[in-house]
């Protein structure tokens, strides 16, 4: 830390925290040094004007602004998403073509993710048609999932779908065990038409640590085609 210039005594221990004990989405942070760290990354922008420094000392801003709204208010997911769409954006402006974004459902689903603004929300809003969203979906298997207690990735088991009220229901029941079901080509199909219609969960989309998300969402109005595993 004796490199950083312009830092004070009291913000390298806020840096050394940071950097060796910090926690899982900065658990162990007082809001104290959630703003201490704030103020460093402001001075390191005044001696890192050029790229690529300016560009990572914006992203540790985004990340600990979201990571300080996460845990002290009500925030949280739309801070994450509205930054998600600020480097997004600027990387579909520079790349001047076609960009694949992997991420959760919940953050490219086209509609507001439990009221909040949903970085799909953003492109959609924005991209209109040219805006082409992935779903992925399984019935039951094992997943990786981050563990908290031990920090690693684990293998976890998730049983079948048995709630009539979610896609995996259903789509468990098909005749082929994998698929990729396109909404474009449903529109032939009533019966699948009018599912796709309905307001319905996806008790398989989880977050990296495995939390189900029971919110019931209208797959056609946020998604344009699902791949779906029947088992993991």
């Amino acid at each position: 830390m004796s490199t950083v210039p312009n830092i004070e005594d009291s913000d390298r221990k806020v840096l050394k925290r940071f950097t060796e004990d910090a926690g899982i989405g900065y658990s162990n942070f007082s809001e104290a040094e959630f703003k201490s760290l704030n103020n460093i990354i402001t001075k390191l922008k005044t001696t890192h004007k050029e790229l690529p420094g300016e560009r990572y000392l914006n992203l540790l801003y985004h990340l600990n602004d979201f990571a300080y709204k996460d845990r002290f208010t009500k925030k949280g997911f739309k801070t994450r998403d509205n930054y998600m769409f600020e480097n997004i954006t600027a990387v579909i402006n520079k790349a001047r073509g076609r960009v694949i974004i992997n991420a959760h459902n919940g953050h490219l689903q086209k509609t507001k993710f439990g009221g909040a603004t949903s970085l799909g929300y953003l492109l959609n809003k924005l991209y209109g048609k040219q805006y082409y969203v992935f779903a992925t979906d399984f019935n039951e298997g094992l997943v990786k999932v981050f563990d908290k207690k031990s920090g690693q990735y684990v293998d976890r088991p998730f049983g079948a779908v048995n709630d009539k009220g979610a896609t995996e229901y259903y789509f468990k029941q098909c005749k082929f065990d994998n698929f990729i079901l396109p909404f474009s080509n449903a529109k032939d199909y009533p019966a699948i038409n009018s599912f796709l219609h309905r307001k319905l969960k996806m008790l398989r989309n989880m977050g990296s640590m495995g939390d189900i998300i029971n919110w019931k969402i209208v797959p056609a109005e946020n998604y344009d085609l699902i791949v779906f595993f029947r088992k993991t």
